[in-house]
């Protein structure tokens, strides 16, 4: 499968889905990660994952927020 599919697939799954997959998919980097394998950095993905899964996140979807200057 082509990495523009996979990422397509990967869009279309709920966003507890996507965050999973995010965790997963750092989780097989290497040490060269730019900061992602520092402790701190692992601590603040997990404490963020808690908030969405419990609901407690505001999230903004993808196409609002692709939209809005940086």
């Amino acid at each position: 499968m082509s990495p523009s599919k996979v990422i397509q697939a990967a869009l279309a799954l709920p966003e507890k889905d996507r965050i999973e997959l995010v965790e997963r998919l750092l989780e097989t980097l290497g040490p060269e990660t730019n900061g992602v394998d520092d402790p701190a950095f692992s601590q603040e993905l997990e404490r963020r994952s808690k908030e969405v899964d419990s609901g407690r996140a505001e999230t903004i979807p993808w196409s609002q927020l692709k939209n809005e200057p940086s």
